[in-house]
């Protein structure tokens, strides 16, 4: 893992709009005809910048974005994938850039910043792997800290039933049933605006406060998309 990670540790190249363009039309018709997947919004999308945050139950949770966001997002990837040069190159391609989950990576945080500052939409997964159940909890901080950092807001997304289309063990998608809820975005303001909060630093109370009414939000979208027909 280590040497995967010092290999990547350079700026991600560039994605290509054409190429995201392409995949995820492909992919939002597979998302429609083949998972039969529904995407509802209980409120419009903020302008860009924001985080999108979704649950995460299956390795189609990602190609799943694609039916909720139109325009070309950037996310962060698990640096395992750059252990085939190919598929990395195709994850950079599509917007996706490094992370190393196994400890506090500092250069795909600072990546993930800069992305946000320049004023596009970052896809960030804050249970940070793949969960099993219905439960959403033990959120990883990177998310709230990402989203005060830059001030922006965070969008929640709940995905229901693709555990359904991947369970583990199964290399081939399945077809089910799924749904999507894109919940209100939470805003960062509302944490940075106190008394005390003068300091340039972002306080671990705030984090703490976002990174669960997130944790709240994400279990209510969650248990609302399982009722979903």
């Amino acid at each position: 893992m280590v040497n995967v990670v010092n290999r990547i540790k350079s700026t991600p190249r560039e994605q290509s709009a054409t190429f995201y363009e392409f995949a995820r039309t492909l992919v939002h018709l597979v998302n429609r005809f083949y998972f039969h997947a529904k995407v509802f919004y209980e409120a419009p999308l903020p302008t860009k910048p924001f985080i999108l945050a979704p649950t995460h139950r299956s390795y189609v949770d990602t190609p799943l974005v694609g039916s909720v966001l139109k325009e070309p997002v950037r996310y962060m990837a698990k640096a395992e994938l750059w252990k085939n040069p190919w598929l990395g190159r195709l994850v950079e391609l599509l917007g996706g850039f490094s992370v190393d989950r196994n400890s506090a990576d500092r250069t795909s945080l600072n990546t993930a910043l800069a992305i946000l500052k320049g004023g596009d939409a970052l896809v960030v997964f804050p249970e940070g792997e793949r969960r099993v159940g219905d439960r959403v909890e033990h959120l990883h901080e990177g998310v709230a800290y990402l989203a005060l950092k830059s001030k922006v807001p965070i969008v929640p997304v709940a995905f229901y039933g693709s555990e359904k289309v991947m369970p583990p063990g199964i290399k081939f998608p399945r077809p089910a049933r799924v749904r999507a809820i894109v919940g209100r975005r939470i805003d960062a303001e509302k944490y940075l605006n106190r008394p005390g909060s003068g300091s340039k630093s972002v306080s671990r109370g705030a984090i703490l406060e976002m990174t669960t009414e997130l944790e709240r939000e994400l279990q209510r979208l969650y248990d609302q998309a399982k009722t979903m027909r």
